[in-house]
Order: C-alpha cells, then structure tokens, then sequence
C-alpha cells in the first residue's frame, strides 16, 4: 500500500464514528477520544449525539391500529416494527 493513500487511523475512527446512528454509542467514543486528549474532536461527537438524539426526538412515532381484535395496538406495533426491521 502506499504510504501516501493510507488513512490516518484516528481519522478512519472519527469518520466511522460519525456514520453511527447510535447516539450512546457515539458518546462512548467520544468519551475514550477524550481521555486520549483529543478533546475538540470528542466535543464535535458529542455534538453529532446530541443531534442525533434531537432527530429521534423529532421524528413522530407511527401509529398501528391493530386489525386484529386479540391483539392490541401496542402488540400490532410492536410485531409491524420487527417486521419492517426484519430482526424477528
């Protein structure tokens, strides 16, 4: 490989980092980034957190009416999530 193309790999972390969608997950690495003294890079995962976390907020939550009557709502949204996840 040639040394002029290779990434740093602090760089390849923070860039992975900020392709999370989980904003604890992206805390902890913030936190880890931090302790090593990379502060100003920690802040700005912190910040990318925090923004996920207001678009979670954001974002309103779909309502299943459930067309069976043995289950409930709740339970019909439960079952439809799993289903448009696949993680069944």
């Amino acid at each position: 490989m040639n040394p002029a193309t290779k990434t740093d790999p602090l760089v390849e972390y923070v860039q992975r980092s900020l392709e999370l969608d989980d904003p604890d997950e992206v805390d902890r690495r913030a936190g880890e980034l931090s302790v090593m003294g990379y502060e100003r890079t920690a802040t700005h995962l912190r910040g990318h957190a925090v923004s996920l976390r207001a678009g979670r907020v954001k974002r309103p939550r779909m309502v299943f009416r459930s067309p069976i009557p043995e289950a409930s709502d709740e339970q019909w949204a439960r079952f439809v999530r799993l289903m448009q996840t696949g993680d069944v």
